[in-house]
């Protein structure tokens, strides 16, 4: 039986040559995993965001209270574009001691 849990990577790099690192992304994968230590990256989000309007910013103004210039969002990756599939070969290769971690940290979670 599979489970699943959702792995947070920061600054991933789409590209590792020379030993320089370039593109870093920010976001999350959703990883079904088995006892074993097997796993498979379900789904990839990218951390996005956005600024906000000036209508939207009058719209949200409250006097005394800090103004939001930006609204976050996670943005889903489609399978089979090249960008996806760039980060599923990084989390399944480069990245995949720190997905074992966290999926080691999960078993143990569970157990506790």
């Amino acid at each position: 039986m599979s489970r699943q849990l959702i792995f947070t990577f920061e600054e991933l790099p789409l590209l590792i040559t020379g030993g320089f690192s370039a593109g870093l992304v920010n976001g999350s994968a959703l990883i079904n995993f088995w006892d074993d230590g097997q796993f498979g990256v379900a789904e990839i989000y990218l951390d996005g965001c956005r600024r906000k309007s000036p209508d939207e910013l009058a719209s949200e103004f409250k006097p005394g209270q800090p103004i939001r210039l930006w609204e976050d969002k996670s943005i889903a990756l489609d399978r089979g574009t090249p960008l996806h599939a760039m980060i599923w070969e990084r989390l399944e290769n480069e990245w995949r001691p720190y997905v074992l971690d966290a999926i080691c940290e999960a078993i143990e979670a569970e157990a506790a």
